[in-house]
């Protein structure tokens, strides 16, 4: 969907704070949340291929492979600490080895590096707008809460319809951009009606001449 070249662009924020996993408690919410908490390479590999048509698959595979890493790290690089107190009672705890802790710090910050590079990039991309200070609270954010910053890129992606690297705007403002004319149930709309280019191609609008005879035809008759 192609927006509007003569339509004010708003400007662009993130879809909600942050903190607002599930967005609206909608479908969309909903979805956004339950797959950035439970399966995050789908929506992170699938952000990237909306926003830059390209490499959504290798971003996303790679995000699976620091996630598992670090899951199964956790899980199987652990050995059992006992103490025994005044009673002569055992108390026992697990804990990471060194080896498991040295990695479960290196794919943790594998995964914090990834989700903070694609987050400017997004930026970037779609000129998102940030206080002065957003290169560093993007990076607390991710360090901080990566799954807040998750669902909140993908709530965005989402609610604007972005595809193949274009931003064509929440659904109920789609049709505004693209025709000039309000999406049913809208009412009046706060974007001129689109005007036509002062600099349109010779083929489409041709000066007419005094005979009426168009430009296009005159070049052709000589």
């Amino acid at each position: 969907m192609q927006p509007n070249m003569y339509a004010p662009q708003a400007q662009r924020t993130w879809h909600q704070h942050f903190c607002c996993w599930c967005g609206d408690c909608d479908a969309q919410g909903w979805g956004s949340c339950c797959l950035s908490v439970f399966l995050p390479f789908i929506p992170f590999g699938w952000n990237r291929q909306r926003a830059f048509a390209k490499h959504g698959l290798l971003w996303g595979l790679a995000f699976f492979v620091l996630w598992l890493a670090n899951i199964l790290v956790q899980s199987l690089a652990r050995e059992e600490h006992c103490e025994w107190d005044d009673d002569f009672n055992r108390d026992c705890e697990s804990r990471p080895t060194v080896v498991g802790g040295i990695l479960i710090a290196a794919f943790g910050i594998g995964l914090i590096a990834l989700g903070y590079k694609n987050r400017l990039d997004l930026r970037a991309r779609f000129g998102i707008e940030g206080n002065p200070s957003y290169p560093v609270t993007d990076l607390l954010l991710w360090i901080c809460c990566s799954t807040c910053a998750l669902c909140q890129e993908t709530r965005t992606m989402m609610h604007n319809q972005v595809e193949n690297g274009l931003w064509a705007g929440p659904a109920g403002m789609a049709q505004v951009v693209v025709t000039g004319k309000p999406a049913p149930g809208q009412g009046g709309s706060q974007y001129p009606p689109a005007q036509p280019s002062f600099e349109a191609p010779a083929l489409v609008v041709a000066q007419q001449n005094l005979d009426g005879t168009s430009e296009y035809d005159r070049k052709l008759a000589v």
